[in-house]
């Protein structure tokens, strides 16, 4: 078997021997959150929250053709969408686990797809912090939103429209003058998708896309979007983070549409069609079975 020189956190590097395990693909992924498995979890997901506030009182008072019409509107859901809102939060509630070949290697995807390794990373180690993680185990992080965080981060590093974004981002957070914990803001603006979805802020792009996981995750991918262009534009530092954070909030939840669509338009213009259609060949590469 080739052997390779890897390196894993602190510039430890050591032989080992090259993984071919392929890299997992969002099919595979979300087919897994529609098996039995969930079930304990979709028992815990709380009543999903109707518009609250000022809000909800305006539309209250208004007749329901107009009253929908506004884009803060909670628009009502089919059953089967209702039931895929439902299952994208007991993702919130399930802990990553070990025993699971395919929750494992979520983690593996997303580093091998942000550093470019050739070879499965270890459980446990300091190149986690390589990426964001705030120390040796991710799944500590991972608590806040569960499952979704990691489920989410796939998405951002095997959607070939967004790995030239999460690869330049990486390396932002990278940066000396302007670093920050890249994966720790990710599951921060897991929390941030999850909460717009809970709330039923993102129904109306549920109902357009057809599909709650396309949704959340496409919201998730702009807010982080939003948040890194900033970070980038003003040449912000860590300090910046929990300001910057609370005003990415408040702006996805006020106009969630208005920000996909800024965000789309952002990756056609910062991002080259070659840049995307490599990374299309190298999913499509690195994923088949063997």
């Amino acid at each position: 078997m080739a052997e390779v020189e890897a390196t894993f956190g602190a510039g430890r590097k050591e032989k080992v021997a090259v993984v071919a395990v392929p890299i997992l693909t969002m099919e595979k992924v979300i087919e897994h959150l529609q098996e039995a498995w969930i079930e304990d979890y979709l028992t815990q997901v709380r009543p999903i929250r109707p518009n609250q506030g000022a809000a909800a009182r305006l539309l209250a008072c208004l007749p329901q053709k107009v009253g929908s019409c506004l884009p803060f509107a909670s628009h009502p859901l089919p059953t089967a969408l209702t039931e895929e809102v439902k299952r994208v939060m007991a993702a919130s509630l399930a802990p990553l686990d070990n025993d699971c070949n395919l929750h494992l290697g979520m983690l593996r995807t997303v580093y091998r797809q942000l550093t470019g390794s050739r070879v499965d990373p270890p459980r446990y180690g300091g190149h986690w912090e390589e990426i964001g993680f705030q120390g040796t185990d991710p799944a500590t992080d991972l608590r806040g939103v569960g499952l979704l965080g990691l489920v989410q981060a796939t998405y951002l590093t095997t959607t070939p429209e967004l790995i030239p974004f999460a690869r330049s981002a990486l390396a932002l957070a990278r940066n000396p003058d302007q670093e920050f914990p890249f994966l720790v803001l990710s599951i921060n603006v897991s929390r941030i998708a999850l909460h717009a979805l809970r709330d039923g802020l993102l129904n109306r792009l549920v109902v357009e896309e057809e599909s709650a996981w396309a949704t959340v995750n496409t919201f998730y991918a702009a807010v982080l979007h939003h948040v890194v262009t900033r970070w980038r534009r003003e040449h912000l530092t860590i300090t910046s983070s929990g300001y910057v954070l609370q005003e990415a909030e408040k702006t996805a939840r006020s106009s969630p549409a208005s920000l996909v669509r800024g965000f789309e338009r952002g990756l056609a213009s910062d991002f080259t069609v070659q840049s995307k259609q490599t990374a299309r060949e190298q999913v499509e590469r690195d994923s088949k079975e063997l």
